[in-house]
């Protein structure tokens, strides 16, 4: 690039900021104007935040990024927060807010659906008055000589600029370069090229953004240009004083030949006059004669009108009685046609109940071999219990015979009874007598034994004390490894977490075929799952945010994904919940889970804090705003993620959701299934398909223990019939082997 006498060669492809700081060394900011600040996490707040520049103005229409952009610049007092939406005009306007914040702005989302397919219009707000871009420039007291145009349409906004465009020696926009888009909206690199060119300003490069048909374009006052155009003004200036000064001269001449022409033109005005006079006689004999042939042509017009009229009218009636037996012959048509479908329905109900009375047939005559059998099957039984109530009565005759032989024995046995019972008696006094002897004798005894048992019960109570210390103990070490051999199984399983993930990517490959996906991976661990999906070229993914609370698994996650590169790759070491919050995590490798939140008095070693955001806040860094394949594995915090996705789950900005949950209603390492289910289920998802299925391992029991669910939204189901997408990827596997 050459900007006057400067030579700038950064390489193949700078950052922005190494742009920015070779102008800052060229040009120095005495002041910074940036007109679509957003939420304060671009490139331009952060550069500025590392330089000592002022006045620094930020502008931003949208009220929630304004609202971000406040809490993020609370402690910078030196700054100007502007929330102004800027136009071309100070009249009233339209401000679209898009369901991606980014591309709210003065362009209704439908304009912008070639570059974002998925760009939907959440509201419009109608501002009563708008700012412009000169207003602002009066406002700082011409103290800017950098702007910063982050916002669409950028040259309709430069339209309003004024003077601020003849004082600004850098100028940063953002433009479209794809021709595809109107040239009219203000949004094209060759408008605002053509408006800044004219202010003495000069694109020294372009920098791409994400998308590849969206660019920064830097713009420099060419210093070389400017003093040569300075030189050259001058030069013209001297040349049109000659000029002036020699069209004095002959400007003099003229007037003096015009004077004597203007004394001839006089003598051909009054001859002319005088030809007039006759002219106007002629006229007026002319006109009688045409107001005669106008009376005669307008009676003419006016029979020729009426005959015109009764033909019209005629032809009317014939259309109309034509359109009415077209009519009737498209009635008896329709009428012919349904009576010919119900005709052919007849027939097919007369077969469906000709079938339907030939299977009743079969039903009836296998029901009556059945009931043959069963009656000749009775009979037998009949046989059979006739003999039995034979052997019964005999049975009968030999018990009664028995029973009078029993009746003589029990006489006997009374009168022997009675004999005992008198000796009983006798017996009984002297036993009284012995028992009211011992009684005393065992008083004295329980009451020495009441002592001994009450110093032993004292000792048992002891011993028991200690058995239920051993015991708790025990338990605790019981707990203690079964939670280690779990912890041992589960960082097996995510050490190759992509065991049974191949089968959902399979499954769902069909109905993501041919797309660029958003991908978000919410306990994202070393990126072993998103390794997986870009090895297996199955899913083409566009963009990825992966997301992991553990700062030793971040570091290895960073460091995984490096060599699978896409177009657009973001990792975060951050926690997701319902709410903006900070949590306590147990970091335990694949196992980190949320313990308790910082007001907890629970701390180990092995803890941490870490801020956690909602996915609803989150989903304004993600294209378009929306998600096409969502993976949630968080060790039993899953549902509030769901809870801090609720908005984008109401507007199903979420196809595909890939989910862990568990079987067990009081266990804590996963969320419950029932609870998943239901909460997805009130906005319009519905399980797809079940995987990694794991049974009770630790207490060897049949019973499961948690597995993966999958889930579509209901658009993304209904627009994406079974049958039919199957059919159409076989089709497709087809044609790519031949």
């Amino acid at each position: 690039m050459k900007m006057g006498s400067l030579q700038i060669n950064m390489g193949s492809a700078p950052p922005i900021s190494a742009w920015l700081d070779v102008l800052n060394a060229v040009m120095p900011p005495r002041g910074v104007l940036v007109v679509g600040a957003g939420t304060g996490n671009g490139p331009w707040v952060q550069w500025l935040q590392h330089r000592d520049i002022r006045p620094v103005w930020l502008v931003e229409g949208d009220k929630v990024q304004y609202r971000h952009l406040e809490r993020r610049l609370l402690s910078n007092k030196e700054w100007t927060l502007r929330h102004d939406v800027v136009a071309e005009t100070t009249d009233a306007v339209a401000f679209y807010h898009a369901s991606n914040p980014v591309e709210s702005g003065l362009l209704v989302p439908e304009q912008l659906r070639n570059l974002w397919p998925h760009l939907e219009l959440i509201c419009t707000e109608e501002i009563e008055a708008a700012i412009t871009l000169e207003a602002l420039f009066v406002e700082t007291k011409g103290d800017i000589n950098w702007l910063v145009l982050d916002c669409l349409p950028a040259t309709t906004l430069l339209m309003g600029a004024g003077q601020l465009l003849t004082n600004t020696d850098v100028v940063v926009v953002r433009i479209v370069s794809d021709e595809q888009l109107s040239t009219e909206m203000g949004v094209h690199h060759d408008s605002a090229d053509a408006l800044l060119c004219e202010a003495g300003l000069t694109c020294v490069h372009w920098i791409a953004q994400r998308h590849p048909a969206l660019a920064y374009a830097i713009y420099a006052r060419d210093t070389a240009k400017q003093k040569a155009e300075q030189l050259k003004d001058g030069a013209e200036i001297a040349q049109l004083q000659q000029i002036c000064q020699q069209l004095h001269i002959e400007t003099q001449e003229a007037q003096a030949i015009a004077q004597q022409h203007v004394r001839a033109l006089k003598t051909q005005l009054e001859q002319r006059m005088a030809e007039l006079v006759s002219l106007q006689q002629h006229h007026e004999r002319l006109a009688q004669r045409l107001t005669q042939q106008d009376d005669t042509l307008r009676r003419s017009q006016e029979e020729l009108a009426t005959t015109r009229i009764a033909q019209a009218q005629a032809q009317a009636e014939r259309q109309e009685e034509q359109k009415l037996a077209k009519q009737y012959i498209e009635t008896l048509e329709t009428q012919l046609e349904q009576r010919m479908a119900e005709l052919v329905s007849l027939q097919q109900n007369r077969e469906q109940l000709a079938q339907q009375l030939a299977q009743q047939d079969d039903a009836l005559r296998r029901s009556q071999e059945e009931l043959a059998t069963t009656r000749i099957a009775q009979a037998q039984v009949q046989a059979e219990r006739h003999e039995e109530q034979k052997l019964a009565k005999q049975h009968v005759e030999t018990l009664e015979t028995q029973l009078e032989q029993r009746m003589a024995e029990l006489v006997s046995l009374q009168q022997n009874r009675e004999q005992l019972a008198q000796q009983l008696a006798q017996q009984d006094d002297a036993l009284r007598r012995s028992q009211e002897e011992l009684v005393t004798t065992r008083l004295a005894q329980e009451r020495a034994h009441a002592e001994r048992a009450e110093q032993q019960m004292v000792a048992e109570q002891n011993t028991l004390e200690l058995k239920d210390q051993i015991k708790n103990q025990q338990l605790c070490i019981d707990e203690l490894s079964r939670s280690q051999m779990e912890a041992k199984k589960s960082v097996a399983n995510k050490t190759n977490d992509t065991i049974g993930f191949d089968d959902f990517i399979d499954d769902i490959e069909p109905y993501l075929f041919g797309k660029s996906i958003t991908y978000v991976d919410v306990g994202a661990f070393v990126g072993d799952v998103f390794k997986f999906i870009v090895d297996s070229k199955k899913i083409r993914v566009r963009e990825a945010h992966l997301i992991e609370p553990n700062p030793e698994s971040y570091e290895k996650l960073t460091s995984g994904v490096q060599k699978n590169r896409i177009p657009a790759l973001h990792t975060y070491n951050m926690g997701i919940s319902d709410t903006e919050q900070i949590l306590r995590f147990s970091a335990a490798a694949s196992m980190t889970k949320v313990v308790a939140n910082t007001h907890s008095s629970v701390v180990s070693g092995d803890s941490c804090d870490i801020k956690c955001s909602r996915l609803d806040e989150f989903s304004q860094f993600f294209t378009d705003g929306r998600i096409d394949l969502l993976k949630i594995d968080i060790e039993g915090h899953e549902l509030a993620a769901l809870r801090g996705a609720e908005t984008l789950l109401k507007n199903s900005r979420i196809d595909i959701i890939y989910i862990e949950v568990g079987f067990n209603i009081s266990g804590t390492q996963q969320a419950y299934f029932s609870d998943v289910d239901q909460f997805l289920q009130k906005y319009g998802y519905r399980c797809f398909n079940i995987y990694e299925k794991t049974s009770e391992w630790v207490q060897d029991t049949p019973w499961l223990r948690r597995c993966n669910f999958a889930y579509f939204s209901s658009p993304f189901a209904i627009n994406n019939p079974r049958k039919l997408t199957l059919e159409n990827r076989r089709l497709q596997q087809l044609l790519d082997e031949k």
